[in-house]
């Protein structure tokens, strides 16, 4: 009886207790505007926030810019000197840096030229450009002009005699590695590091090709593997010729039919069939592909004058330019004829490049660059 007792005041005094914690979870509910219904509901969006939502919130969203369209684009430099050889800036996608007469030198970023051009070695025309895979810039060409750029300021290459003076035509190299500048009168110069000196480019009958000590190098390409290949327009046996060397000292001549004027060389590889090509004529059309041992027909190029330049990336993907704007592809198959201005009727469209292509250079295929004496077209993912 006394332990029913104790039992129902230990109820009196709990329950009003109890009644305003109820009260109180209930207050507390309402407040937060949880629906007892979605609490599962709730808890899932929850852990959801935890994996997936915070995770998107650490990432910055980017913005791409307008879409890129594969297209030709025609530049015109802010120069009226005409415009010689152009050279792609490797590692750099829509980078060249173009040189010309009155030691003009421009570099061309996407769409915009920065005049660079010597200020301190008078105006000679400058012929031919290169440039390192660290960015510096060697020019070469008329009055022993040999000159470099390391992005700061030009040097000249003090060991070539300005007397008699040298004609530079082409320069070429190995990134990172020997440099050769040739030019007319049979003078050649190779730079192992910093300096220049005279090299000697002769070869015998005995050689395959003879070539004179007069003869004119109007190219040349220097491979990974250290052989240099030579274009000679005048002073060989035959009409023109060819030479290639592996060591710089020994020679070796093949003659070509038509006196040559631009000269390309796969520098990863030149010992396959159709690693170098040869072109030149003026009234008719010369391209010659090597074949491992001499230089045959390269095949139809759907052009009936002559060519001034060449370039490429691998044999199954090279260009060149000739006469009247003419440009054509080579896909490893067949030649192609490759229409720079874009279709008739097209925002933007431009006529066919009239003037002579002198130069091209590739920065891949689908980054070309087509210069004619005064306007240059360049093919590449613009907006």
């Amino acid at each position: 009886m006394r332990t029913l007792d104790l039992v129902r005041r230990f109820r009196a005094v709990c329950r009003p207790v109890l009644l305003c914690l109820a009260a109180l979870a209930l207050l507390l509910q309402a407040g937060c505007g949880a629906d007892p219904t979605t609490k599962k509901d709730a808890a899932a969006v929850d852990a959801g926030a935890d994996t997936g939502a915070d995770a998107g919130a650490d990432a910055i969203e980017v913005d791409s810019g307008p879409a890129l369209t594969l297209k030709w684009t025609e530049l015109l430099p802010d120069t009226t000197t005409k415009m010689r050889a152009a050279a792609g800036v490797p590692g750099k996608i829509g980078s060249y840096v173009i040189v010309g007469e009155k030691a003009t030198v421009l570099r061309l970023d996407g769409a915009v030229f920065t005049d660079i051009s010597p200020t301190t070695i008078g105006k000679p025309d400058l012929n031919a450009v290169w440039v390192d895979a660290d960015g510096t810039i060697v020019a070469a060409g008329a009055e022993s002009t040999l000159i470099t750029y390391d992005g700061t300021s030009w040097q000249v290459a003090g060991s070539i005699p300005p007397s008699p003076p040298v004609t530079f035509l082409a320069v070429h190299g190995v990134p990172g590695g020997k440099l050769w500048a040739v030019g007319e009168a049979g003078q050649a110069y190779t730079r192992d590091k910093a300096i220049w000196a005279p090299a000697a480019v002769s070869v015998t009958a005995s050689g395959g090709e003879a070539i004179g000590a007069d003869a004119d190098f109007v190219d040349v390409r220097v491979t990974k593997a250290g052989s240099i290949w030579v274009a000679v327009s005048k002073g060989a046996t035959s009409a023109g010729a060819v030479v290639r060397s592996v060591d710089g000292q020994t020679w070796t001549g093949v003659g070509v039919a038509t006196p040559p004027r631009a000269l390309w060389v796969d520098g990863a590889d030149d010992s396959k069939s159709g690693s170098a090509l040869v072109v030149g004529g003026t009234t008719s059309a010369f391209v010659a592909r090597w074949d491992g041992s001499a230089f045959v027909d390269a095949g139809d190029v759907k052009w009936s004058l002559g060519f001034r330049a060449a370039t490429g990336l691998n044999p199954a993907a090279t260009w060149i330019g000739g006469l009247k704007g003419q440009v054509r592809g080579w896909d490893g198959k067949a030649w192609s004829v490759v229409n720079i201005a874009p279709p008739p009727g097209t925002v933007g469209g431009f006529p066919t490049p009239s003037g002579d292509v002198l130069s091209i250079a590739a920065h891949d295929a689908d980054e070309v660059l087509v210069l004619t004496a005064f306007k240059l077209y360049r093919r590449g993912r613009q907006p």
